[in-house]
């Protein structure tokens, strides 16, 4: 499980790189000078939408797969830290989050002053969340500190908002959709985590959008409203990469670990009996 949670991730980060190189091909070149509107079925533009379909199914496809042996994952340990290299990862990435938030604030000076202060405030608090939880789950504290991963949901989802106040008379979705679908699929894979703080478990679905969520982060480098903005995405995408390789190799609960290891045992044992009683 841990080699192939790691081939996953090593996909979705490659995917993404390359999601990003074609939505910069696509942001450069599918506009008609004379009228400013995107042209109908560019070659850039449905090879990036075939990427992302092919990303999704198969994030639902490893979803489903991994999310059957994830059932019975410790909730209280779901995304512990066991590393000091991981948590200085995090830690760097919760740091990045508050200076892009901060960035973005001195920046988007096209913003109303209303949203920039929200961003601002919701980014930063998302960034310290992100650390807590991180060092939280390094001390073994109780799973509580899954709950800290609600801020980043709350955080995504204003940016969606915003991303669509701003757009909503646009006529060329193409500008704006993929930006959408990143902040819409991280506040999910945030959304999940924090279940696991609340005792809800949903293991295929916080599979599946973390996948997506990092996958779109990625793909939204390539258009990002400014550097801050590509910075908060970037981490973003790390973060949820690095939480679904510790979700998947998270302990199991004690019972239900005892019953598996059990099973291969008590086939066998069933099994000798058949043999020497003929």
């Amino acid at each position: 499980m841990r080699k192939n949670v790691i081939i996953t991730s090593g996909l979705t980060l490659a995917a993404g790189i390359a999601g990003a190189f074609l939505r910069c091909r696509e942001m450069n070149t599918v506009f008609e000078p004379g009228t400013g509107l995107p042209i109908k079925n560019a070659p850039v533009s449905m090879i990036l939408i075939g990427l992302s379909v092919l990303v999704i199914i198969a994030a639902a496809v490893y979803a489903f797969t991994a999310g059957k042996s994830l059932s019975d994952v410790k909730k209280d340990d779901a995304f512990n830290v066991g590393s000091i290299l991981v948590l200085a990862v995090v830690t760097v990435c919760g740091v990045i989050m508050v200076l892009g938030a901060l960035g973005n604030y001195i920046l988007d000076t096209g913003e109303k002053e209303i949203f920039r202060i929200a961003y601002l405030i919701l980014g930063a608090a998302s960034g310290v969340a992100i650390i807590m939880a991180a060092l939280s789950a390094y001390r073994e504290d109780s799973g509580n500190y899954a709950k800290l991963y609600i801020l980043p949901t709350l955080f995504m989802c204003l940016w969606l908002v915003m991303t669509y106040k701003d757009n909503n008379t646009n006529p060329a979705l193409v500008e704006y959709s993929y930006k959408c679908l990143a902040t819409a699929g991280a506040a999910a894979a945030f959304y999940y985590e924090a279940g696991y703080g609340y005792g809800k478990a949903a293991p295929k679905r916080t599979v599946a959008a973390h996948i997506i969520g990092a996958f779109f982060c990625l793909v939204a480098l390539g258009a990002a409203g400014n550097i801050a903005q590509a910075a908060v995405f970037a981490v973003t995408a790390i973060v949820l990469l690095v939480n679904l390789c510790l979700f998947v190799n998270a302990p199991k609960e004690p019972a239900k670990a005892q019953e598996a290891e059990a099973e291969p045992e008590a086939a066998e044992e069933e099994q000798k009996t058949e043999t020497d009683s003929e």
